[in-house]
């Protein structure tokens, strides 16, 4: 057996703190480190003699919840149909830009334009786009569309947004957290009907 006496003094094989057994050491040794989280640990001790209902995690878990009910609302069923007849893809334009409160020469342009193609709407509201294309790519346009023209970016609200223009300015405004966010000086295919409506959403 090796005699520490013998060796070197500067061996950390040797070295045991006074008053510490070896035992005692290697047990020390193989405990792993326990971390808290200071900051949550001392905000939930401290409360600041707030009422439950005004601490932090309370707050911290509404708000969590808030945000996952907005997602829930914010998911809307679209009615979609594609059909595609010889090299004609058609498309119920007129029938979802309704559910999104949009005008259908907007929506059909913003498609359009995203094919990199031509269409007119026919007197049924039914887009009628050159080329064939699968129902996937209409889908993406029209999810494209929602997320830049309907989608509130606040409140994750689509049911309840208008777009409006202020100072050759458009927007997308919210009427249920009232936000505001600018889709540039100039839409595609969207127009206002008269002069006066100019400041009134469509």
């Amino acid at each position: 057996m090796r005699d520490c006496s013998e060796s070197d003094s500067s061996s950390s094989d040797c070295y045991v703190p006074v008053g510490l057994s070896k035992q005692r050491l290697d047990r020390f040794a193989s405990t792993k480190p326990q971390t808290v989280n200071v900051l949550v640990k001392k905000v939930a001790e401290d409360g600041f003699g707030q009422p439950p209902v005004l601490r932090y995690e309370h707050l911290l878990a509404r708000a969590e919840e808030h945000l996952r009910t907005n997602s829930k609302t914010a998911r809307k069923n679209i009615r979609l149909v594609v059909t595609r007849r010889n090299k004609k893809t058609q498309v119920n334009v007129c029938e979802v830009a309704l559910q999104l409160n949009r005008q259908p020469e907007h929506l059909s342009k913003y498609i359009l334009k995203g094919l990199f193609t031509e269409g007119t709407i026919n007197n049924n509201g039914v887009l009628n786009i050159d080329g064939r294309f699968i129902q996937s790519e209409i889908e993406n346009l029209i999810n494209a569309f929602i997320n830049e023209y309907v989608n509130c970016k606040s409140c994750e609200s689509i049911d309840n947004t208008v777009i409006i223009k202020s100072n050759r300015l458009f927007f997308v405004k919210c009427n249920k957290c009232n936000s505001e966010r600018c889709v540039g000086n100039a839409i595609d295919g969207f127009h206002f009907s008269k002069r006066s409506d100019i400041e009134k959403p469509i």
